[in-house]
């Protein structure tokens, strides 16, 4: 029987606390002698064990990752903070759930929580819960090979690493704006049969025309497009994961007039610059 040395037992042991579900990875914390206790006091099959499962694990999810903040557990955080770290990226994934959750609350209160135009949100939140999944697993994988990163290949993987999301940042924050843009609409009763394409040529003319005003053209996450605003193809690309509400309700498709005219009344020339300069 080999036997683990102990600095790198207690390395591995460090890489585990890092981690927001090291339940993921039994068979690693069998091998360190060490149970879920040593880490947090809840567990993850309590909270899906729980008759609303779906909202205890991502409530389980929100209070370890506060925890590993509050300890300075940031993998590859930027000391500037001019990018958010990947445990960052899990909290702001989960406002955006709350902000959603909220937006479910005042559509059909929770006392009428059987409604039908509650399965309208329904992809809206499985869909959100997908990202802080993503961000979470993104989260756990680094934990386990960062100390290798620091030991011999900081030079190599992490200063290549920062130089490419410099430089996708700005679109990153693009298509986020993209998508918040399409939420809105499909959040809205009166919007919710606006067909995806639709939603497209919309978001589309509407950045076009934020394009076209002052310098706005010069803008970082606009000059990689050679006219100054993402492709149609682009855009249907990055709205892809979000799923078309059911129109359960049976609204009447709106005309392109009234969903630009929606969008350019939420997302002023304002708004959107400040939006682009959040990153």
């Amino acid at each position: 029987m080999t036997v683990m040395p102990r600095t790198v037992k207690n390395a591995r042991i460090n890489d585990l606390k890092q981690m927001i579900l090291p339940e993921m990875v039994p068979d690693q914390l069998k091998i360190l002698g060490v149970t879920l206790a040593h880490f947090y006091a809840d567990t993850l099959a309590n909270a899906q064990a729980s008759e609303a499962g779906g909202i205890e694990l991502i409530k389980l999810i929100e209070r370890r990752t506060n925890l590993l903040l509050s300890r300075g557990n940031e993998l590859y955080a930027n000391k500037s903070h001019s990018s958010p770290s990947q445990i960052e990226l899990v909290g702001q994934n989960i406002n955006i759930f709350m902000t959603q959750c909220s937006a479910l609350f005042k559509f059909v209160p929770p006392s009428l929580h059987q409604n039908e135009p509650i399965y309208q949100l329904i992809d809206r939140l499985v869909e959100t819960a997908v990202y802080i999944g993503y961000y979470a697993g993104s989260n756990d994988t680094l934990s386990l090979t960062d100390r290798f990163t620091d030991s011999g290949y900081h030079a190599t993987v992490t200063q290549t690493q920062k130089g490419g999301q410099a430089k996708a940042r700005p679109i990153n924050v693009l298509k986020d704006l993209v998508i918040e843009m399409a939420n809105h609409l499909y959040l809205a009763p009166r919007f919710i049969s606006t067909p995806k394409v639709m939603v497209v040529d919309a978001i589309y003319e509407v950045l076009q025309n934020y394009s076209s005003k002052g310098d706005n053209k010069k803008h970082p996450a606009l000059v990689k497009f050679p006219n100054r605003v993402p492709e149609h193809n682009t855009l249907h690309k990055w709205l892809k994961p979000i799923t078309k509400p059911t129109n359960t309700l049976k609204q009447p498709r709106p005309s392109i007039s009234l969903v630009k005219a929606e969008l350019s009344k939420a997302f002023t020339v304002q708004k959107i610059t400040s939006k682009l300069n959040s990153q």
